[in-house]
Formats: structure tokens, sequence, C-alpha cells
């Protein structure tokens, strides 16, 4: 019963100018404080990095980046109503102080779907159009498929 405002750090890092993107950052955390209570949906995390060693080329960038995300999850953690959620699939290119408590401290593993649940995903998708799509599936998909589909 809560509103989910869901963005991405690729969306935040569109405009490429830091002023801007530090902006969009703080206008998706003012946005959730505005509707609290409410689910922040951050997906790609990763794609925030970690910080750099300032003699890399651009360190100065990623460095001001991630150093204002900690400090917009820090404000949210302070901030009552305001559940700040992650995804990624990479989680080991997250910066480290991302992680800790009080930011995105809970971490939920969801491990890679086996082929029943593959089936059934695929099944959830597509529905009732199931059939027409393994009529139209190469022969060599089909011919294994469509036992694992049929289970």
């Amino acid at each position: 019963q809560l509103p989910m405002l869901a963005t991405a750090v690729a969306t935040w890092l569109q405009p490429s100018y830091l002023g801007d993107v530090l902006k969009r950052m703080s206008r998706a955390f003012e946005e959730a404080q505005r509707n609290a209570p409410s689910i922040l949906f951050i997906d790609e995390c990763d794609a925030i990095g970690s910080r750099q060693d300032n003699a890399r080329d651009h360190a100065d960038y990623w460095n001001t980046v991630i150093a204002r995300l900690l400090e917009l999850l820090d404000g949210a953690a302070r901030t009552s109503g305001v559940i700040i959620v992650g995804a990624t699939n990479r989680p080991e290119f997250i910066d480290k102080a991302l992680m800790r408590s009080g930011r995105l401290e809970k971490h939920v593993v969801i491990p890679k779907p086996d082929v029943d649940a593959l089936c059934g995903i695929l099944a959830h998708h597509v529905g009732s159009d199931l059939a027409s799509v393994l009529e139209t599936a190469p022969q060599a998909w089909t011919s294994q498929g469509e036992a694992e589909v049929n289970r």
C-alpha cells in the first residue's frame, strides 16, 4: 500500500555533468521523502561504482558521486517512512561504504533461476500464448525445451 518510486543509477548518470547528476540523485530522494511513507527503488546500484584512487582518471568525479549518495542514504536513514531498496547483479562492484549499517545494510541474495523457475517465468509472461510461442520457436529448441515447459 506504499508508493514505490523507481529510479536507476543510469538515469542519474545520463546528463554526465557532475552538477546535473547530483541534482538527479537528490531529486529521487526528495521525491521519496515528499511521498513518505514510500519505497525508493534504485536499480543497478553497481553502476555507481566504488571510490577511486585519486591518481586515476576522473576519480574526483566518481568520488563526489559516491560521497553524495552516502549523504543521501544517511539522510534517508534519519527520515521516518522512507525505505530504500537497491538492486544489482554485481554486488562486488558496489563501494563497501554503501553497504554498511544505516545505508544499504540488509542484503538479500536471489539465486539465478533453475530450469523449473525459468519455465514458470516463461509461462507467466506468455500465458495462453505459450503454445504459439513454442510452435514458432526454432525446431532444435522446441524439441529440448518443450518437455521442460510441459512439466
